[in-house]
């Protein structure tokens, strides 16, 4: 009996130190991926997602306390790819809301990698992971496996980011454009570890975006 318990002991411990151990690894993955990071970043960990809510919103375990301010954006990490999650749209004190680009309400300006034209991204439903890229011209070629990434037109976005990859062309009739049907690098139900980049939108373009609105 004694014995049986000492082994249930030194179970326990191993898989402790087991735990820990991967803890450890996530940890100094997490720094070296900052390290590569163009801009000051605040690492941080998703703590809550909603796939049922149209807005398909992320919450992370960074505030205001923290130097997180609303519309800054997010970025993960798949492999040593880093591409867009999102952007900031609710801060408290220590937690903040995230948009991510497979929502339907989310728009950013984007561009094909290898030919350069620009597009407007958006999520393609409120049940999907993937993204639609409008009003892109009939003259380019579109095909599977284009990249596509941040134009960095729009304010918040730094040029060049990537998103993810088209799955496939669909041409317009009725419209002067044809769009793209975009698959997002990252995995919206799997990611743990963000990056929150510390870079404040042109205030002048948001200025004149808004009173385009009105």
């Amino acid at each position: 009996q004694r014995t049986r318990q000492k082994l249930m002991k030194y179970e326990a411990i191993a898989e402790e130190l087991g735990e820990i151990k991967k803890e450890n690894e996530r940890l100094r993955a997490v720094i070296q991926m900052k390290e590569r990071i163009e801009y000051e970043s605040i690492p941080a960990i998703v703590i809550s997602r909603d796939p049922d809510n149209w807005f398909r919103t992320i919450i992370l375990n960074r505030g205001s306390s923290d130097g997180v301010k609303v519309n800054m954006p997010v970025v993960a990490y798949h492999g040593e790819e880093k591409a867009i999650i999102g952007k900031i749209i609710e801060v408290r004190g220590s937690v903040s809301r995230v948009l991510p680009i497979v929502a339907p309400d989310m728009k950013l300006g984007v561009m094909l990698q290898g030919s350069r034209f620009p597009g407007l991204l958006k999520g393609l439903s409120s049940g999907s992971n993937l993204c639609i890229m409008d009003y892109v011209s009939k003259s380019v070629l579109v095909k599977f496996g284009d990249v596509v990434v941040t134009s960095g037109q729009g304010g918040i976005f730094p040029a060049g980011l990537l998103i993810g990859k088209v799955l496939k062309a669909e041409i317009m009739e009725a419209s002067a454009y044809q769009r793209a049907i975009v698959t997002p690098i990252i995995d919206y139900n799997r990611i743990e570890d963000v990056f929150i980049i510390k870079k404040e939108p042109d205030n002048e373009f948001m200025e004149l975006l808004k009173s385009a609105e009105e």
